[in-house]
Parts: structure tokens; C-alpha cells; sequence
């Protein structure tokens, strides 16, 4: 299970600190290469000049066989592998915006070898800023993947919500209950609820399962079709957005036009890092059915579509009577 990226700059950083160190360990098998290259060099030169060196055909076969050479190349090789591991997991980080444990070990571990190694065959650069800045990095690294994963193992449990919960008609007040403490609770951020039926009933279930949890919302969205859109919800709407407004905390309501309502078949939950399909808001207390997680990718891209073409509620002339539930 992934964890939410709170500290934006961390992720970022151990992705520079990748490319620091991969920078690094190209220009160190640059110059391995150079000092073959160098002596390649001077024999064609000798050659050509018909100049005559001692033993000069054999100048690049005694470098390549120095053991010490031998295993600088292959260290060298050997980092690049290990700064490319962290360069990687820390652009995808960036991009995926999901750190997970198993990452997090991988970015600790290939940046602590790659210390190690580096000092322990100092394998130091000409350029003396280099070098520190290539142990500034690895030291980094490896103590901000260590940070992220000591910091998601202590974590309380405030997003974690369930991946799966079950509605028995039988008991609606205490699916409420469940809703509520195992699943709105642990939402934050953006709240936005995509239900083509969202009426009066659906409010007043949204309310209930919000009380005391609107701290954890900076916005809550709420998308639907024109079909249960009428003088009782608008009143609703109004009052609970007046209401979250004073808790710090925004309310707005769109509806979609008939064509992407009539292509819309699920309903929706999404925060900022993980969506569900759930049923009727209006009864989802009610109706057997599992609440699921699903792709929150493929769920938001779905979601900011209908929600861009959609009319804000304020404009929508709304029905005098809702149909029934």
C-alpha cells in the first residue's frame, strides 16, 4: 500500500541527489577510460611518427591488467548501477507521487553501498567539490529514505482507510457507523463524490458521515445528473455550504448535461490519493453492496472531464418535486 507524499521536497531531493551521484559515476568511468585512451593514443602517435617506445604495444595491455584498474572499472560500473537505482525510484516517486516501503528500503540500501564503496577504494574525483558534493549526496540520500520510511512506519493510521467494506441492508445504522469511522474519516484533501442521483437524502447522509471529519477537507465536490435536482436539495445545498465555509472548508455542487449523465453508469468517491466505487449516496447505508477500492488515476482523469464540462448547481432550474429514491 502506498503512502501520501506530505513532504513534497523529499522525493525531489533524493531524485537530484540520484542524478548528483549518477553524474558522478559516469565522469569516474570517463576517466578510467581516458587513461587507456591516453595510452592507445601515444602508441598510434609513436606509430605514425615512427617513433620508438619500449615494449609500447604492450603499454595498453599492462593497464588493463592491473588489478587495481580491473576493479575500479568494474566499481565504477557498479555505481552507475546503484545511481541509476536511486535516480529512478526517486523519479518515480515524483511522477507516481506514491512512496512505498519497498522503496523507500531500495533508495536507503543502494545509497549507503554506494557511500561505502566510494570510501572504502577512494574513489575520489579531481574536482575536490565533486567529491564532496558525491558524499553530501549518498549521506543525504540515504538519511531522507530513512526519514520517509521511519515516518510512514510510525504514522498514525489517519489515511489508511479500508480497501473494501461491506453494506448490509439490515443494519443501516450501523453501516453508517462503519462509513463514517472506516472510511470518510480516513479521506483528506479534495474530497469529490460522483453519484448521477445525488438528491436531499444523499445530503443529509453526506453530513452525518462528515460530522467532526470536515478538518480533514479543504474542498468537497459534488458532481451529479439533473435528475433528482430540485427547491429541497438547492435549500440543503445552500445551508451546508454556509456551514462548511465557517469550519474553513468549500462547498460546491455541479451537474452534468445529459449526455455524459446518460454515458455515466458508476458512482464515484475519490480523495486525493485513493477512489471507491460506492452505491447511492442516498443509500448507501442501505443497499447490499461492497464499497471497492478502485484506480484512482483512471477515476480523477474520469472525474475532472465530467466535472470541466459540467453547470455549476446555481445555474441548473431545479424540478419543484424530486422522484422517488
Amino acid at each position: 500500500m502506498g503512502m501520501r507524499i506530505e513532504n513534497g521536497g523529499i522525493p525531489i531531493a533524493i531524485f537530484a541527489f540520484g542524478a548528483v551521484m549518477l553524474f558522478a559515476s559516469i565522469y569516474l568511468l570517463q576517466n578510467l577510460s581516458l587513461i587507456v585512451g591516453f595510452g592507445n593514443a601515444a602508441i598510434a602517435l609513436a606509430n605514425a611518427y615512427k617513433v620508438n617506445l619500449t615494449s609500447n604495444a604492450t603499454i595498453s595491455a599492462v593497464v588493463l591488467n592491473l588489478p587495481a584498474y580491473v576493479l575500479s572499472v568494474r566499481l565504477a560500473f557498479f555505481l552507475i548501477t546503484l545511481s541509476l537505482i536511486v535516480f529512478s525510484v526517486g523519479a518515480l516517486n515524483i511522477f507516481a507521487r506514491i512512496i512505498n516501503r519497498e522503496s523507500l528500503l531500495i533508495t536507503a540500501s543502494a545509497s549507503f553501498v554506494y557511500l561505502i564503496l566510494f570510501y572504502m577504494f577512494e574513489l575520489h574525483t579531481t574536482f575536490q567539490y565533486l567529491t564532496i558534493a558525491i558524499y553530501a549526496s549518498t549521506a543525504l540520500s540515504f538519511a531522507l529514505s530513512l526519514y520517509l520510511l521511519f515516518a510512514k512506519r510510525n504514522k498514525p493510521k489517519l489515511h489508511e482507510a479500508k480497501s473494501s467494506i461491506f453494506i448490509n441492508p439490515k443494519t443501516p445504522y450501523t453501516n453508517l457507523i462503519n462509513l463514517e469511522e472506516g472510511l470518510l474519516s480516513k479521506l483528506h484533501g479534495r474530497l469529490r463524490i460522483l453519484d448521477m442521483h445525488f438528491d436531499s437524502a444523499a445530503m443529509e447522509n453526506l453530513s452525518i458521515l462528515l460530522d467532526g471529519n470536515e478538518k480533514n477537507f479543504t474542498d468537497i465536490e459534488i458532481l451529479a445528473s439533473d435528475a433528482r435536482i430540485n427547491s429541497k436539495l438547492k435549500k440543503y445545498y445552500r445551508e451546508y455550504a454556509s456551514e462548511l465555509k465557517n469550519k474553513g472548508v468549500n462547498l460546491s455542487m455541479r451537474i452534468m448535461n445529459d449526455e455524459d449523465a446518460s454515458q455515466q453508469h458508476e458512482r464515484l468517491l475519490i480523495d486525493d490519493s485513493t477512489a471507491y466505487k460506492i452505491p447511492p449516496f442516498n443509500i448507501i447505508n442501505k443497499k447490499s453492496e461492497h464499497i471497492v477500492r478502485v484506480s484512482s488515476a483512471e477515476a480523477r482523469k474520469r472525474y475532472e472531464y465530467l466535472w470541466q464540462r459540467a453547470s455549476k448547481i446555481e445555474n441548473i432550474e431545479g424540478q419543484q418535486q424530486a422522484p422517488n429514491a
